[in-house]
């Protein structure tokens, strides 16, 4: 086995056909498995509970859960890398972002309406790549949450693709934040950038984060996302932008009406 991908608390492993064993079905070529390091049981469980509620074709699927090396594996498909490997080497195009934001976009329809569950961190590096931009698939659900009464929890987050109302930690409603963090993917796919400025004297500005939260609250980055996305078409603009509003009353948060409008601008 080879280590594909680690983060603070997992570990994705490469499982590869290992001669003799009692389980070779387990051991293919085209499997990985998701191994879980010094992560609080709850989390585990959570991510686990969640993820195999679903079965969409835009949804990673969880295969089985296992044992492996003593800790508890989920394993899943290989895909060939993320949308933040691609973002790595170039900006996308309007129809290859498009392609993207429909699939993401129907992979948390599908769970929001289905299953009443939120994703909470939609992020280049959490939509995995199968055949670009064909087809791809939405990952790691280890935050995500169960809406009750049509609200959420504060949950974890990603920097860069928190939604502004959940600084506070009070409950909010449940699709808006996705739709939010799916916007500031395409802001990131289509200019190479998320619109967040950073001054590196952190004595006297603040940290990286403490600047971030600041631009948040007073909606510097909805202006500078105008700026960066001036060079596309009009329709581009105000689709990404209804998706990135401050004000989550004013932002897009209906799927249907956010696939409609994804299908309906050009390019």
């Amino acid at each position: 086995m080879a280590v594909k991908r680690s983060s603070e608390f997992a570990q994705v492993w490469l499982l590869e056909r290992a001669g003799d064993t009692a389980n070779p079905s387990i051991y293919d070529k085209q499997r990985a498995a998701k191994t879980f390091d010094q992560a609080d049981e709850a989390a585990v469980v959570n991510e686990l509970a969640n993820w195999i509620l679903l079965s969409h074709n835009n949804v990673l699927p969880l295969i089985k859960i296992a044992r492996l090396n003593f800790r508890i594996a989920a394993l899943m498909e290989l895909c060939k890398g993320s949308l933040q490997d691609i973002l790595d080497q170039r900006r996308l195009t309007w129809h290859e972002t498009r392609t993207v934001l429909l699939q993401v976009c129907a992979a948390l329809q599908y769970a929001f309406m289905n299953h009443n569950l939120v994703h909470l961190d939609i992020k280049p590096g959490n939509i995995l790549v199968k055949n670009f931009p064909d087809q791809v698939q939405v990952s790691d659900w280890g935050i995500s949450q169960l809406v009750e009464q049509g609200r959420i929890a504060g949950g974890g987050f990603t920097y860069g693709y928190l939604a502004p109302e959940r600084l506070s930690g009070k409950p909010v409603s449940g699709p808006s934040s996705d739709i939010f963090a799916l916007g500031m993917v395409a802001v990131y796919a289509l200019t190479g950038t998320l619109p967040y400025a950073y001054l590196s004297d952190e004595k006297q500005f603040g940290s990286r984060a403490e600047q971030l939260f600041l631009q948040l609250h007073s909606s510097m980055y909805y202006k500078r996302a105008g700026e960066l996305l001036k060079f596309f078409p009009a329709s581009v603009q105000k689709l990404v932008l209804s998706c990135i509003h401050p004000d989550p009353a004013t932002r897009q948060s209906d799927y249907e009406g956010l696939l409609q409008a994804i299908t309906g601008a050009p390019g």
